[in-house]
């Protein structure tokens, strides 16, 4: 299902999302703000903290939008090119829900913004996004066609946001469908995501397309062997495709899926203890490397734990690093490495306050080693509810990490944090 909204037992409602407003404010530390729904600040956060206790300063700016609205707005994925310029997509609360994709500048100036309505004008929303060289946006999700009934798309667009095509399929079971992750490789654009099925369970589905016209050159599906199988993330190169999520049946396991370029399956594997899923996955230094990140816990435990993990090329554990805030429900959504194999996680923890337990975005940075330098963490100062760190991206010296934040007058806005990492 959908990591998005969704994180397994984490239910965050979404309600319908539309037309962006208009404006860019700038605070450098007190000053007025051109437009109340769009804003950068500059600064380091009161909430963060190394891992001796100490602030960091790697914050850059934190960019927040709220649509016109004044609903729901999220980001959901986020990507950055060879120039620096970061892609956030979502979803965006108008009269519908609709896709939101907004190119910022480095420095966090808003470039520009669009929306995007599907075919049947229900809601629908962009889930994921990757770059390819020449500028090209490629992002997926999934769109209402009729109540209660999704289909998976993927939509292209050109540099400036002007759409290119779409790709849709229904699953063959009217339902749900989605597409949660991209990736390409050797001349393919690779998705992954889930297609509802009859009973409630779910296939975790592969697909190849054609990067110039979105069609479709392959399918692979597969439950393996449980009630439901859901994909989550997905990397490729020449010789493979790798798709990771998890199962559902009696329990939760870790899933990874390993197909060759033409679509076959090579293996299937589940983890069995830790229990958990994997909810990303991208490659690491030179030698084929892969890091992993999800949520964790042993059989008979309720709380969950972040979990970072670094395989080698046969998939042979390196090291694994599980990260818990208050021994409570914490979960790793996203993970980016730099050049240099700096990491970066993306996620969610839960804290105690006065008003109770709530969510706050997790950053945090690793080396290459496992070491954890530092995390950040941020909690709407009045809200107080469900915030989300939901995708990170690494850029020329620095990453990125976008979600959402719930506000206590609006639904919820669009977070967007740069670290520098130089």
């Amino acid at each position: 299902m959908l990591k998005a909204w969704v994180p397994l037992l984490w239910l965050v409602p979404v309600a319908a999302c539309g037309p962006a407003s208009s404006g860019v404010g700038i605070d450098e530390g007190g000053g007025s703000l051109t437009s109340p729904s769009t804003e950068i600040s500059a600064g380091v956060p009161t909430t963060s903290a190394g891992s001796s206790g100490e602030p960091v300063d790697a914050v850059a700016w934190t960019y927040t939008h709220d649509g016109a609205t004044n609903q729901r707005d999220v980001a959901i994925g986020v990507a950055v090119d060879k120039a620096g310029r970061i892609i956030v997509v979502g979803a965006e609360t108008g009269k519908t829900q609709d896709g939101l994709l907004i190119a910022l500048s480095p420095e966090g100036k808003e470039l520009w913004r669009r929306t995007f309505d599907g075919l049947a004008g229900r809601e629908d929303d962009f889930l994921a996004v990757v770059l390819d060289d020449d500028g090209r946006i490629f992002v997926a999700g999934s769109e209402e066609v009729a109540p209660d009934e999704r289909t998976s798309i993927v939509r292209a667009f050109d540099a400036e946001g002007g759409e290119l095509w779409r790709f849709a399929e229904e699953p063959a079971f009217p339902g749900y469908a989605d597409i949660t992750a991209l990736a390409l490789a050797d001349g393919a654009l690779y998705s992954v995501g889930t297609d509802g099925i009859m009973g409630g369970g779910g296939l975790f589905t592969v697909r190849r397309h054609e990067p110039d016209t979105g069609a479709l050159g392959w399918r692979t599906a597969t439950q393996a062997g449980r009630k439901g199988a859901y994909g989550a993330g997905i990397t490729a190169t020449v010789e493979r495709v790798i798709g990771v999520g998890y199962v559902r049946d009696e329990d939760i396991q870790p899933l990874m899926v390993v197909l060759d370029p033409a679509g076959a399956i090579i293996s299937e594997t589940l983890q069995e203890n830790p229990r958990g899923f994997w909810n990303d996955i991208v490659p690491i230094g030179r030698a084929g490397d892969l890091m992993l990140v999800g949520g964790t816990f042993m059989p008979g435990v309720i709380n969950r734990d972040v979990i970072v993990r670094r395989v080698d090329a046969n998939f042979a554990e390196q090291w694994s690093r599980m990260y818990e805030h208050e021994m409570l429900e914490d979960m790793g959504l996203s993970v980016a490495v730099s050049a240099n194999e700096a990491i970066f996680v993306a996620g969610a923890v839960t804290s105690v306050g006065t008003a109770g337990e709530h969510k706050d975005i997790l950053g945090a940075r690793y080396t290459a080693e496992g070491t954890l330098l530092w995390t950040d963490l941020h909690d709407h100062p009045v809200a107080h509810a469900a915030d989300f760190g939901m995708a990170a991206a690494a850029g020329p010296g620095f990453f990125v990490l976008a979600g959402y934040e719930t506000t206590p007058d609006h639904g919820a806005d669009v977070w967007v944090r740069r670290y520098n990492d130089d």
